[in-house]
């Protein structure tokens, strides 16, 4: 270790600010670049917070271009940043460059399915035997009763853990230090090896003694037990020892021949035999240990998987590698590690052999914020390695401390100081403990404050809490912080269902939410429609008053009818029928999609609220759903078949958790609430004892523990690890250890240090817990249990001058708490205080509001959500179109897969055209892909034409797995073919669309292959970051043989919009006509009101505006729930927002009750003008971002007219001004648009194709005033001329013209000229006249024509959209490019038109087609509508004659010009007819 400053920063003191303006100076004086940077911390959101307030500072000192570098520097978690350097140098460590990364919720869940079939049979029954000799029995809370056979997973859980945390290679050590430790207490001479006659001859003996003993309950009920004894005769277990010795000590005497067996039995866990059970047990879980490790190694392999833990290893071994070492610090040159107190042993190792590599590093931490042990961090190891830093040696220094909170007020600050600098002493020194107050109480809060809950049995701490949030605290500034889960969870619903206020148990696993049950219960009943347990648990859990005794009695009913089946009982329960009938629905569905279909068609979010609180149970089913797509992720990652049975299992093993109501009461533990801050904070538990030796002994000595063979220091910070296995064989619950067992332990230094360590956790825990207040903390004296006091754990961790019984001076250091206990009558008017109901009428509707996941909040991604557009560069027909029949009851998607496992299997060499029906079989699409032979033809010449264009391949990989880490977020899935060859690799996407070149090339079309950009950009992104070069990507159409070069997706910028939608309950009467009255008179303008036609769930839609002032007004529904709601645009005026702000207030004021939300239904409006003003200034942004961070043209939606915004236009119009300035005259435009050109008519808009062929939008001009929307070129009519005039061309000559005014980029009016001005402006541009087309008529006789019969059939057959050919115009003289033609067959019985077409070339001369050696004039032509050769035309010969006599149609030349009037018959009786 080497040049490394720490940096010890107390909680509250500034550390983030001083991290990032440490880098920000660093960058700024040019000792680093950017992108030399390595800065970790724990979490991704630390990490992007930390890099975002950095980009602030750099932006700050003027340094933009180093900002936007600073995305470019390693910043991010451990495992990410070692991940990046993994992926850069994978060649080195001999891994696979595409190796896929497991998420810990894939370890975990890994782990607990893997251990299941680990032991043999034989082990198993040791391991259950073990169980039942030492009647280990389940944890209170966990559900569940009787002896635990799984609690051999819970320890070999704890040592695979401390084997991966501290990297052992063996247990040889480990297995013997715990030997030892038991052993000390066996007495090898107590007998302990019992025949079953010996013990046979003691129960008859104290059987003999129980019969002369007086008749009683007791007496009986020994015997009894002597009785059932004889049952465990042959293979007695510890347990049954313990029932013996229970038997014998019934009276004050027992049987003389038993009270030898008695004196031993005092003795019992000092036999020999417990000790050798649990030698067994102890050697066979290391043993399992070991192989589990191998097991688990092996998995990772074969699968090409690196779990968290293996990235900090490979990390570490890079580090260690001389040339790697060499070329990363070439690389990077600064080094900052946050939250250094909460690292592991492993990832102290690698930022210790980093820092040798850096030029510099910066550490920050907090020694007396380490809580995280039980998270695989060693606070004793970073303190040795911090104590190493102090002695400063190699470069190293310790900094000054961050010496100021600039947290909390200053009562809080001293009280934490006074406090902190007596349970530390000995341990920190005074600076690195105590703060300097920054914060000043200008308002004069009473910061510490104190309950006395001692007393009170009525008047609780949910009662105290009311009492706050009835002074007007808001819910959310108050947090509870408590020891465990359960208090708070039982706080929890009292503050819902008694108060009425909301409260948040965040990171409260869904196990534990009463919700999770039902929906577990409904995906059992989708798995298996049969299931009566998961139809008994949804009716329990839903219909009112159905209990144990009505499910039994509709048992009894249910069986008494006739022709009944078991699996129709419960049918008719609601939730049940309705899941039943989409249950063939869902089971089409991915597991995710059918989850979250299932919550949202069963109304689960509305259901739930019958069954706990509102808040929780929608977090839950939020926290479910979130959890199905991780799931899918998860089975994608690690090779696995996703099914609900499946998800079940996953739910139930990571147990995910909640996110809370950000709005309620926040109820955190100690451990749970570091890092965060609320204004008000409650400590509860202060009563529990922390230095129970009895405790101490059960928890911290017994069970799965590491130990050091010497303790860390600075001298030596790495001694040598090993695990203790100590398992608690007494017995459940609260069974103690033997007295003089546990006397002898805390004789021993290991209890000492063990104690020591506890307390100084629990001194650390009460740190942080009191160091969350910013304004006030309040002590909860709850009642404390005998012998211990209200303020028992100050006490333990040293503050030994604490007074619970003083009135104010309760911690005995010289800082006063205020009593504010509640009296027994305020506590009884409490009770009728309601949160919701008294304070904001709060309605139990939902309003309909779905929050998509956005994809930066999701983990993993898979590459095909990246739905980025880019362009079809090329395009190639590979091979002809399959032929197909019909598609039943499957997708593309199945038709893209099976067609891909075709495809590997023709790579594999399997050539058994049987094994491919059978696959094709096996997907259910034998009625679709009858055509095997174009399957393998569409691979055979796909591989043809790559080894062609790109030589033959060096490796070909099919479904290549792959995950790639960006922007924090993993990119995971497979990529469908990678054709590598020395050059490079081309990337190949299957896709498997049956459409034609037509929508497959078209960009207007979603089908357009350049919306795979995107994808395949992900692809790349992979191949490249594994150091792999890209040299081609295609997507490939085996179905219709076309193979498309895809270019890189161009980035359209996100650009952020701020709209808002509010709503109110309008039912019972309430006058919305009346609201608006008011509104006009306050605002003194009169409301305009635009009714539009409303839908099912409507009784009106109104759009409100006010002339002269609203851009987009504001829409107003009324829907038949009694809801209305009040839609804000984003680019609504000052007018629109001030309509918008006095509708509500009129509102309030017709119905002062009402609850606005703004939203959702939990966000209440704010009303206030500061509010307001606010709201509009949201409508400047958005015109901002909109001008500012864009560079297309953009059209959007108004009153009246559209507004046109292109940035270069209106930049260039003002380029001298600030760019605020380019924001007011927009709105200012967009006003004017609307209102002041009423009295122009509108020019017609057409979509034109002119005569070569080119198809635009046009806006027609005549002489007249009006106002022209967006365009593309302008139509200019003189007389019966046309001129067609690019739009910038337009206003380039138009810009000083006072007749043509410019409102916006695209958009114009132009007023009436003079007759003879109308000339000069036509005249004035110099496009060139338009000519009318004309029509001409072609004749075709099969008979004598080189064009046959048969080739025209083969034409229509191959290209039945049409098809283009040479033929001979006779009065070609005015004939051009773009005039229209009809053609007529001649010669035989099918005479009539066949189809008409264009002219796409002018006239050109070529020899003869008939041979007769003189030239004609020929023209290009494409034709369409063509009628089938074999078919006679529905405009035939005798049709014609009837309807345009004036035409010969049995004779004359090809290629007659047609005269207006009848050329319009022609087009006429066509249109008429086909």
């Amino acid at each position: 270790m080497k040049n490394v400053t720490y940096i010890n920063a107390s909680a509250g003191s500034g550390k983030t600010y001083t991290l990032t303006h440490t880098l920000a100076d660093l960058i700024s004086d040019q000792k680093v670049k950017p992108e030399q940077v390595i800065m970790t911390t724990f979490t991704v959101k630390a990490a992007s917070e930390m890099k975002e307030e950095a980009k602030k500072v750099l932006y700050e000192k003027g340094l933009f271009e180093e900002a936007s570098r600073l995305d470019q520097a390693m910043i991010g978690t451990i495992h990410s940043v070692a991940n990046a350097l993994i992926n850069k140098y994978w060649f080195f460590l001999g891994l696979s460059p595409d190796m896929g990364v497991m998420a810990e919720e894939d370890t975990q869940f890994y782990t607990s399915q893997s251990l299941s079939d680990l032991p043999t049979q034989e082990e198993l029954k040791t391991l259950h035997a073990f169980c039942e000799n030492f009647d280990i029995q389940y944890k209170y809370g966990v559900g569940k009763r009787g002896v635990n056979y799984d609690y051999w997973k819970e320890d070999i859980l704890r040592v695979i853990t401390y084997t991966t945390n501290y990297e052992l290679d063996s247990y040889e050590r480990s297995i013997k230090e715990s030997l030892d430790y038991i052993r000390q207490f066996v007495r090898p001479n107590i007998k302990s090896d019992y025949t079953k006659e010996e013990l046979t001859d003691i129960l008859n003996a104290q059987k003999r003694y129980a019969e002369t003993q007086r008749e009683s309950k007791k007496k009986q009920d020994i015997l009894a037990e002597i009785r059932s004894m004889r049952r465990g005769l042959s293979d007695p277990t510890i347990g049954w020892y313990k029932r013996l010795a229970k038997l014998l000590n019934a009276w004050t005497s027992c049987a003389p021949e038993a009270e030898e067996m008695r004196d031993r039995l005092a003795e019992l866990w000092h036999w020999p035999l417990v000790y050798q059970k649990q030698e067994a047990y102890i050697r066979l879980l290391f043993d399992l240990a070991a192989r589990w490790k191998d097991r688990y190694t092996n998995y990772k392999k074969e699968k090409n998987l690196l779990d968290y833990n293996d990235m900090e290893k490979y990390m570490r071994d890079l580090l260690t590698d001389e040339e790697l070492s060499k070329e990363i610090s070439m690389d990077y040159r600064y080094l900052f590690v946050d939250e250094y107190q909460d690292c592991s042993p492993i990832q102290v190792k690698i930022f210790d052999r980093l820092s040798e590599l850096m030029e510099h590093s910066y550490w920050v931490g907090d020694y007396k914020q380490a809580i995280y042990g039980f998270r695989g961090s060693d606070i004793t190891l970073t303190k040795a390695v911090v104590d190493r830093i102090a002695t400063g040696q190699n470069g190293c220094e310790m900094a000054k401390p961050l010496d100021t909170s600039y947290r909390s007020l200053p009562d809080i600050v001293k009280v934490c100081n006074e406090t902190f600098k007596r349970t530390f002493a000995g341990v920190l020194d005074e600076k690195s403990i105590t703060l300097k107050e920054h914060r000043e109480n200008k308002e004069g809060i009473t910061s510490l404050r104190y309950w006395d809950l001692s007393t009170q049995e009525d008047v609780g701490l949910p009662h105290h809490i009311a009492h706050l949030i009835q002074q007007g605290v808001k819910p959310s500034d108050i947090a509870v912080l408590g020891r465990a889960n359960a208090p708070l969870n039982e706080m929890a619903g009292v503050l819902t269902d008694n108060f009425g206020i909301p409260a948040s148990r965040e990171n409260l696993p869904v196990s534990q939410m009463a919700a999770t049950p039902l929906v577990l219960a409904l995906l059992a009943l989708v798995a298996s429609e049969k299931d009566s347990l998961a139809k008994a648990q949804i009716a329990i859990l839903t219909e009112q008053d159905f209990g144990t005794k009505k499910l039994i009695e509709s048992k009894l009913l249910f069986d008494a009818e006739e022709n009944t089946k078991d699996k129709d009982f419960l049918n008719d329960v609601p939730l049940v029928k309705r899941l039943l009938e989409l249950r063939p629905m869902l089971k089409q569905q991915s597991v995710a999609s059918l989850v979250e279909t299932m919550i949202i068609e069963l109304d689960l979010y509305n259901v739930v609220k019958k069954i706990g609180r509102v808040s929780e149970s929608q977090s839950c089913l939020n926290t479910i759903i979130r959890t199905a797509y991780t799931y899918e992720q998860h089975c994608v990652q690690m090779n696995l078949p996703a099914t609900v049975n499946g998800f079940m299992d996953y739910l139930t093993v990571i147990d995910p958790v909640g996110t809370g109501d950000a709005n309620g009461v926040q109820l955190h533990t100690y451990h749970s609430s570091k890092g965060l801050q609320w204004k008000y904070v409650i400590l509860t538990s202060l009563r529990e004892r922390m230095d129970d030796p009895a405790k101490c002994v059960k928890q911290s000595i017994y069970g799965i523990h590491f130990n050091y063979s010497e303790q860390p220091s600075a001298e030596t910070p790495y001694p040598e690890v090993y695990i203790r296995v100590m398992p608690f064989v007494y017995g459940s619950g609260n069974t103690k250890v033997p007295e003089d067992i546990q006397e002898d332990i805390e004789k021993s230094e290991l209890y000492k240090k063990v104690k020591s360590d506890s307390l100084s956790e629990c001194n650390r825990l009460l740190y942080v817990g009191m160091t969350r207040p910013q304004n006030v903390m309040i002590l909860a004296l709850e009642k404390p249990a005998k012998n211990n006091h209200e303020l028992q754990w100050l006490q333990d961790v040293g503050l030994d001058c604490v007074q619970p019984q003083d009135d104010s001076d309760l911690l005995g250091v010289g800082m006063h708490f205020i009593d504010e206990t509640l009296t027994a009558e305020q506590g009884e008017e409490l009770n009728h205080y309601h949160y919701m109901a008294d304070n904001e009428k709060m309605k139990t509707r939902r309003i309909p509001y779905q929050q998509e996941l956005c994809e930066a909040d999701r983990k993993y991604l898979s590459p095909s959500s990246q739905w980025e557009k880019g362009h079809v560069e090329k395009e190639y027909k590979i091979c002809e179109s399959l032929k197909r029949g019909t598609l039943v009851g499957r997708t593309m998607a199945d038709v893209g897969n099976c067609i891909h496992q075709i495809y590997c299997g023709i790579e594999q060499n399997i050539d058994n055209e049987a094994y491919y029906k059978d696959l094709i079989a096996s997907y259910g699409l034998s009625t679709y892909l009858i055509d095997y032979e174009g399957i393998r033809a569409a691979w055979e010449e796909l591989v043809a034409w790559l080894t062609e264009e790109y030589g033959p391949a060096t490796h070909i990989y099919h479904e290549r797995p792959f995950s790639h880490l960006k922007d924090g977020q993993v990119f995971t899935g497979s990529i469908d073919l990678v054709w590598q060859t020395e050059e490079g690799d081309i990337l190949i996407d299957f896709k498997t669309c049956p459409l034609g070149h037509k929508h497959i090339l078209n960009e207007e079309s979603d089908h357009y292959a350049g919306w795979y950009a995107g994808q395949l950009d992900a692809y790349t992104d992979a191949l490249e970051a594994a150091g792999e070069k890209v040299i081609k990507r295609y997507i490939y159409y085996p179905v219709s043989g076309m193979l498309c070069e895809i270019s890189r997706a161009f980035k359209a910028p996100k650009i952020v919009m701020n709209a808002n939608i509010y709503c109110f309950d309008a039912s019972n009467g309430f006058d919305i006509n009346k609201m608006i009255e008011g509104a006009a008179k306050v605002l003194d303008a009169a409301i305009m009101c635009a009714e539009h036609d409303p839908d099912e769930e409507e009784i009106a839609r109104t759009t409100m505006y006010i002339k002269g002032g609203s851009t987009q007004g504001i829409e107003t529904i009324l829907l038949k729930s009694g809801l209305f709601t009040i839609n804000l645009p984003y680019l609504a005026s000052r007018t629109d927002v001030a309509l918008a702000f006095t509708l509500m207030r009129e509102a309030k004021k017709l119905r002062p009750e009402l609850v606005i939300y703004d939203g959702d239904e939990e966000t209440f409006a704010d009303l206030s003008e500061d509010n307001e003003v606010e709201t509009y200034y949201y409508r400047l942004d958005n015109m901002s971002n909109i001008i500012e961070k864009q560079d297309n043209h953009i059209g959007v939606n108004g009153l009246m007219h559209e507004f046109h915004i292109y940035p270069e236009y209106i930049k260039a119009q003002m380029p001298d001004v600030e760019p605020q300035e380019w924001t007011y005259k927009a709105f200012e435009d967009f006003i004017d648009i609307q209102w002041n050109y009423g009295d122009y008519d509108n020019f017609s808009r057409a979509e034109v194709a002119a005569p070569d062929g080119e198809e635009f939008i046009g806006r027609i001009l005549g002489n007249n005033k009006g106002f022209a929307g967006v365009c593309e070129k302008v139509i200019l009519y003189k007389d019966k001329e046309t001129k067609i005039v690019p739009v910038d061309d337009f206003f380039e000559a138009t810009k000083d013209n006072k007749y043509v005014k410019r409102l916006d980029y695209a958009q114009f009016v132009i007023d009436e000229m003079p007759d003879d001005e109308w000339v000069r402006f036509y005249d004035s541009f110099d496009a060139e006249p338009i000519r009318h087309a004309k029509t001409y008529l072609l004749r075709w006789n099969p008979g004598i024509s080189s064009f046959k019969l048969e080739t025209y059939r083969q034409a229509t057959t191959e290209c039945p959209d049409g098809f283009g050919f040479d033929w001979s115009v006779y009065e070609w003289e005015d004939a051009h490019k773009g005039d229209r033609y009809f053609m007529l067959r001649t010669g035989d019985e099918n005479a009539g038109i066949v189809f008409r077409g264009v002219f796409t070339s002018d006239p050109y001369e070529d020899k003869d087609w008939a041979g007769q050696g003189k030239q004609r004039h020929y023209m290009k032509m494409d034709c369409f509508d063509c009628v089938s050769a074999d078919q006679k035309p529905p405009i035939d010969i005798e049709l014609l004659e009837k309807e345009i006599p004036e035409i010969d149609w049995s004779k004359g030349h090809s290629g007659e010009l047609l005269s207006e009037e009848t050329a319009e018959k022609l087009n006429e009786l066509w249109d008429n007819i086909m």
